[in-house]
């Protein structure tokens, strides 16, 4: 009912899946708004680690997550035209919107329109394999954030596997080094394929 009643934990909640099971889980939703805090945002303190999640992980007002080690897709839907033949449109696999403090590490993301979405400060995406999308694998708005590591094909001819908002000049070209206008983000291109 007020500020006095709320307190705040800042130890980790795991769930994991027990060996030798798969569990799967459907339309993950984590937001945790608090407004008496001084950023607006809660502390989840959650971890996701080892599930089988259809159609999504969507974080809001929240800090604090981690999904690890998930196989996390949009249940595939034949399309004709723009979106063909396996995407939902305007879907997104894992996306968090004022969300941070958020890692997303290991994971297994396909069947969707974006495969992440990053809109907040202080993520990590690691080490994803990202396939059978429609537009952007990585799709990122916010400070402080690391992409490394992740394998992104299977996207549709017109889209990108990472969108980065700054200067756009063009195609990529393999060893290109890119620069984020208006920030220190620096990287360079490789080819995997």
């Amino acid at each position: 009912p007020g500020e006095k009643w709320l307190f705040y934990r800042d130890n980790w909640v795991t769930y994991k899946a027990d060996t030798g099971h798969t569990p799967e889980f459907s339309d993950v939703y984590i937001r945790n708004e608090d407004f008496w805090a001084p950023i607006d945002h809660g502390r989840s303190y959650i971890i996701l680690d080892g599930f089988t999640i259809t159609n999504g992980v969507s974080m809001l007002y929240t800090s604090y997550v981690k999904v690890l080690n998930c196989s996390v897709r949009r249940q595939p839907v034949s399309v004709e035209g723009y979106y063909a033949p396996y995407f939902a449109p305007n879907t997104i696999a894992i996306s968090g919107r004022d969300s941070h403090h958020i890692t997303i590490q290991g994971n297994d993301v396909s069947n969707t329109y974006r495969g992440i979405r990053v809109w907040g400060n202080h993520w990590l995406v690691k080490n994803n394999t990202i396939h059978y999308l429609a537009d952007d694998g990585v799709n990122m708005l916010g400070n402080d954030n690391i992409i490394e590591g992740n394998l992104i094909y299977g996207h549709r001819p017109y889209g990108t596997t990472l969108d980065v908002y700054g200067t756009k000049t063009g195609t990529f070209i393999n060893g290109e080094v890119v620069t984020m206008t208006g920030t220190d983000a620096v990287g360079r291109v490789h080819d995997y394929s």
